[in-house]
Protein backbone atom coordinates (compact mmCIF):
# COMPACT_ATOMS: atom_id res chain seq x y z
CA UNK A 1 0.00 0.00 0.00
CA UNK A 2 1.12 3.56 -0.71
CA UNK A 3 -0.58 6.54 1.02
CA UNK A 4 -0.89 9.71 -1.10
CA UNK A 5 -2.12 13.00 0.39
CA UNK A 6 -3.88 15.80 -1.51
CA UNK A 7 -4.59 19.19 -0.01
CA UNK A 8 -7.02 21.93 -1.11
CA UNK A 9 -8.13 25.03 0.82
CA UNK A 10 -6.50 23.68 3.93
CA UNK A 11 -8.36 20.35 3.76
CA UNK A 12 -6.18 17.31 3.36
CA UNK A 13 -7.49 14.05 1.86
CA UNK A 14 -5.52 10.83 2.11
CA UNK A 15 -5.71 8.26 -0.69
CA UNK A 16 -4.33 4.75 -0.42
CA UNK A 17 -3.00 3.15 -3.60
CA UNK A 18 -2.84 -0.62 -3.39
CA UNK A 19 -0.30 -2.56 -5.45
CA UNK A 20 -0.83 -6.26 -6.02
CA UNK A 21 2.13 -8.56 -5.58
CA UNK A 22 3.79 -9.30 -8.89
CA UNK A 23 3.68 -12.91 -9.99
CA UNK A 24 7.19 -12.49 -11.33
CA UNK A 25 8.41 -13.35 -7.85
CA UNK A 26 7.20 -16.91 -8.44
CA UNK A 27 9.35 -17.47 -11.50
CA UNK A 28 11.53 -20.50 -11.01
CA UNK A 29 14.71 -20.51 -13.07
CA UNK A 30 15.80 -23.67 -11.22
CA UNK A 31 19.01 -21.95 -10.18
CA UNK A 32 18.61 -22.32 -6.42
CA UNK A 33 19.60 -25.19 -4.16
CA UNK A 34 16.17 -26.67 -4.79
CA UNK A 35 13.03 -25.74 -6.67
CA UNK A 36 10.85 -22.91 -5.35
CA UNK A 37 8.56 -23.48 -2.38
CA UNK A 38 5.79 -21.77 -4.39
CA UNK A 39 5.05 -25.08 -6.09
CA UNK A 40 2.15 -27.30 -5.04
CA UNK A 41 2.67 -30.88 -6.22
CA UNK A 42 -0.36 -32.91 -7.26
CA UNK A 43 0.04 -36.67 -6.64
CA UNK A 44 3.65 -36.40 -5.42
CA UNK A 45 6.09 -39.25 -5.95
CA UNK A 46 9.60 -38.11 -4.90
CA UNK A 47 11.23 -41.15 -6.47
CA UNK A 48 10.29 -39.84 -9.93
CA UNK A 49 11.56 -36.28 -9.36
CA UNK A 50 15.15 -35.09 -9.46
CA UNK A 51 16.70 -31.63 -9.46
CA UNK A 52 20.05 -30.24 -10.54
CA UNK A 53 20.86 -26.59 -9.79
CA UNK A 54 21.21 -24.51 -12.98
CA UNK A 55 20.10 -27.47 -15.07
CA UNK A 56 16.48 -28.02 -14.16
CA UNK A 57 13.65 -30.10 -12.78
CA UNK A 58 13.59 -33.64 -14.15
CA UNK A 59 10.33 -35.61 -14.21
CA UNK A 60 10.27 -39.31 -15.06
CA UNK A 61 6.68 -40.33 -15.57
CA UNK A 62 4.93 -43.64 -16.16
CA UNK A 63 1.56 -44.12 -17.83
CA UNK A 64 -1.15 -41.92 -16.32
CA UNK A 65 -3.61 -39.08 -16.83
CA UNK A 66 -4.60 -36.23 -14.50
CA UNK A 67 -8.26 -37.14 -14.45
CA UNK A 68 -8.08 -40.91 -14.83
CA UNK A 69 -6.58 -43.94 -13.14
CA UNK A 70 -3.69 -44.33 -12.89
CA UNK A 71 -3.35 -40.60 -12.22
CA UNK A 72 -0.44 -38.49 -13.41
CA UNK A 73 2.13 -38.00 -10.67
CA UNK A 74 4.21 -34.93 -9.80
CA UNK A 75 2.12 -32.25 -11.47
CA UNK A 76 3.84 -29.00 -10.40
CA UNK A 77 1.27 -26.21 -9.92
CA UNK A 78 1.17 -22.55 -8.91
CA UNK A 79 -1.73 -20.18 -8.30
CA UNK A 80 -2.13 -17.35 -10.83
CA UNK A 81 -4.90 -14.74 -10.82
CA UNK A 82 -5.93 -12.39 -13.58
CA UNK A 83 -4.43 -12.46 -17.06
CA UNK A 84 -0.93 -13.78 -17.61
CA UNK A 85 1.52 -15.42 -19.94
CA UNK A 86 3.86 -18.27 -19.06
CA UNK A 87 6.80 -20.01 -20.66
CA UNK A 88 8.94 -23.08 -20.13
CA UNK A 89 11.85 -24.83 -21.82
CA UNK A 90 11.90 -28.64 -21.98
CA UNK A 91 14.48 -31.21 -23.02
CA UNK A 92 13.31 -34.76 -23.72
CA UNK A 93 15.81 -37.26 -22.37
CA UNK A 94 14.09 -40.07 -24.25
CA UNK A 95 13.15 -39.25 -27.83
CA UNK A 96 10.56 -41.82 -28.81
CA UNK A 97 7.11 -43.05 -27.85
CA UNK A 98 3.89 -41.31 -26.84
CA UNK A 99 5.00 -40.03 -23.46
CA UNK A 100 4.56 -36.26 -23.22
CA UNK A 101 5.65 -33.20 -21.26
CA UNK A 102 4.55 -29.58 -21.20
CA UNK A 103 2.24 -27.05 -19.60
CA UNK A 104 -1.03 -27.48 -17.75
CA UNK A 105 -3.86 -25.18 -16.68
CA UNK A 106 -5.56 -26.94 -13.77
CA UNK A 107 -8.84 -26.41 -11.95
CA UNK A 108 -9.76 -29.95 -10.89
CA UNK A 109 -9.25 -33.54 -11.97
CA UNK A 110 -12.18 -33.16 -14.38
CA UNK A 111 -11.41 -29.61 -15.55
CA UNK A 112 -7.96 -28.88 -16.95
CA UNK A 113 -5.94 -28.16 -20.08
CA UNK A 114 -2.72 -29.82 -21.21
CA UNK A 115 -0.45 -28.39 -23.90
CA UNK A 116 2.35 -30.87 -24.46
CA UNK A 117 4.74 -32.40 -26.93
CA UNK A 118 5.02 -36.14 -27.23
CA UNK A 119 8.49 -37.63 -27.46
CA UNK A 120 7.64 -38.80 -30.99
CA UNK A 121 7.14 -35.22 -32.27
CA UNK A 122 3.39 -34.58 -31.90
CA UNK A 123 2.32 -31.29 -30.27
CA UNK A 124 -1.06 -31.81 -28.61
CA UNK A 125 -3.63 -29.65 -26.85
CA UNK A 126 -6.36 -31.16 -24.70
CA UNK A 127 -9.14 -29.27 -22.88
CA UNK A 128 -11.19 -31.26 -20.35
CA UNK A 129 -14.50 -29.77 -19.16
CA UNK A 130 -16.40 -31.87 -16.61
CA UNK A 131 -14.34 -34.81 -17.82
CA UNK A 132 -15.34 -34.32 -21.46
CA UNK A 133 -12.39 -34.08 -23.85
CA UNK A 134 -11.94 -31.43 -26.51
CA UNK A 135 -8.73 -32.24 -28.38
CA UNK A 136 -8.18 -28.76 -29.80
CA UNK A 137 -4.78 -29.47 -31.33
CA UNK A 138 -2.97 -32.49 -32.76
CA UNK A 139 0.01 -31.56 -34.91
CA UNK A 140 2.68 -34.02 -35.90
CA UNK A 141 6.19 -33.67 -37.23
CA UNK A 142 7.56 -31.05 -34.82
CA UNK A 143 11.23 -31.92 -35.07
CA UNK A 144 13.65 -30.67 -32.41
CA UNK A 145 17.30 -29.74 -32.14
CA UNK A 146 18.90 -31.49 -29.17
CA UNK A 147 15.40 -32.74 -28.22
CA UNK A 148 14.60 -29.28 -26.77
CA UNK A 149 11.33 -27.35 -27.05
CA UNK A 150 9.92 -24.06 -25.73
CA UNK A 151 6.21 -23.74 -24.85
CA UNK A 152 4.11 -20.68 -24.02
CA UNK A 153 0.57 -20.17 -22.77
CA UNK A 154 -1.33 -16.89 -22.51
CA UNK A 155 -4.57 -16.26 -20.61
CA UNK A 156 -6.90 -13.37 -21.38
CA UNK A 157 -10.29 -13.69 -19.70
CA UNK A 158 -11.47 -17.23 -20.40
CA UNK A 159 -9.39 -17.62 -23.58
CA UNK A 160 -6.07 -19.48 -23.53
CA UNK A 161 -3.65 -19.25 -26.42
CA UNK A 162 -0.79 -21.72 -26.79
CA UNK A 163 2.39 -21.56 -28.86
CA UNK A 164 5.64 -23.46 -29.29
CA UNK A 165 9.16 -22.83 -30.54
CA UNK A 166 12.01 -25.07 -31.63
CA UNK A 167 14.67 -22.40 -31.09
CA UNK A 168 13.35 -20.19 -28.25
CA UNK A 169 12.96 -17.20 -30.59
CA UNK A 170 10.41 -17.95 -33.29
CA UNK A 171 7.05 -19.12 -31.95
CA UNK A 172 4.19 -20.82 -33.74
CA UNK A 173 0.73 -19.94 -32.41
CA UNK A 174 -0.90 -23.33 -32.12
CA UNK A 175 -4.48 -22.67 -31.07
CA UNK A 176 -6.81 -20.75 -28.74
CA UNK A 177 -9.31 -22.56 -26.55
CA UNK A 178 -11.97 -21.44 -24.06
CA UNK A 179 -11.77 -22.57 -20.42
CA UNK A 180 -14.25 -21.13 -17.91
CA UNK A 181 -12.61 -22.11 -14.61
CA UNK A 182 -12.07 -19.19 -12.24
CA UNK A 183 -8.43 -18.56 -11.28
CA UNK A 184 -7.07 -22.00 -12.14
CA UNK A 185 -3.53 -23.06 -11.30
CA UNK A 186 -0.80 -23.25 -13.91
CA UNK A 187 2.28 -25.38 -14.11
CA UNK A 188 4.27 -28.30 -15.45
CA UNK A 189 3.18 -31.83 -16.33
CA UNK A 190 4.72 -35.01 -17.71
CA UNK A 191 3.05 -38.36 -18.23
CA UNK A 192 3.86 -41.63 -19.92
CA UNK A 193 1.62 -43.57 -22.26
CA UNK A 194 0.09 -47.04 -22.34
CA UNK A 195 1.63 -47.20 -25.83
CA UNK A 196 5.36 -46.55 -25.82
CA UNK A 197 5.94 -46.43 -22.09
CA UNK A 198 7.35 -43.73 -19.84
CA UNK A 199 8.68 -40.24 -20.51
CA UNK A 200 11.81 -38.58 -19.13
CA UNK A 201 11.92 -34.77 -19.44
CA UNK A 202 13.87 -31.90 -17.91
CA UNK A 203 12.24 -28.48 -17.41
CA UNK A 204 14.97 -25.83 -17.49
CA UNK A 205 12.87 -22.91 -16.22
CA UNK A 206 9.35 -21.68 -15.61
CA UNK A 207 8.45 -18.02 -15.80
CA UNK A 208 5.30 -15.96 -16.13
CA UNK A 209 4.00 -12.43 -15.86
CA UNK A 210 0.64 -11.15 -14.68
CA UNK A 211 -0.69 -9.09 -17.58
CA UNK A 212 -3.39 -7.53 -15.41
CA UNK A 213 -0.63 -5.55 -13.65
CA UNK A 214 -0.46 -2.65 -16.08
CA UNK A 215 1.99 0.22 -16.15
CA UNK A 216 0.70 3.79 -16.51
CA UNK A 217 2.94 6.35 -18.16
CA UNK A 218 0.18 8.99 -17.76
CA UNK A 219 0.47 9.81 -21.46
CA UNK A 220 -3.10 8.97 -22.49
CA UNK A 221 -6.24 11.07 -22.46
CA UNK A 222 -6.79 9.92 -18.88
CA UNK A 223 -5.09 7.70 -16.35
CA UNK A 224 -5.43 3.95 -16.81
CA UNK A 225 -8.73 2.26 -15.99
CA UNK A 226 -6.70 -0.35 -14.06
CA UNK A 227 -6.50 2.02 -11.06
CA UNK A 228 -8.81 1.41 -8.10
CA UNK A 229 -9.33 4.62 -6.06
CA UNK A 230 -10.12 4.30 -2.38
CA UNK A 231 -12.36 7.08 -1.01
CA UNK A 232 -12.56 8.99 -4.33
CA UNK A 233 -12.96 12.76 -4.43
CA UNK A 234 -12.65 13.97 -8.06
CA UNK A 235 -12.40 17.61 -7.00
CA UNK A 236 -8.98 16.95 -5.51
CA UNK A 237 -7.57 15.05 -8.50
CA UNK A 238 -6.31 16.64 -11.73
CA UNK A 239 -4.69 15.01 -14.76
CA UNK A 240 -2.56 16.35 -17.61
CA UNK A 241 -1.16 14.30 -20.50
CA UNK A 242 2.60 13.95 -20.04
CA UNK A 243 2.27 16.45 -17.20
Amino acid sequence: RCPVAFSKDGVETLYTIRFRESLKSRNDMFDGETYSDAWEILNPNPEKVSYVQNEGLRLQADFGEIGEDPQTENVFLQTAEGNWSMETKITFNNASGYGQAGLTVYSSKTDYIKFTRMANGVVEGRNYNNGELDQFLYQGGVALTDNTLWLRARKFGNEYTFSYSTNGVDYVDARTTVFDAENPQIGLVANGSNVGGSVDATFHYFKFVDESLQSDEFDGESYSSAWHILNPNPELVTYAING
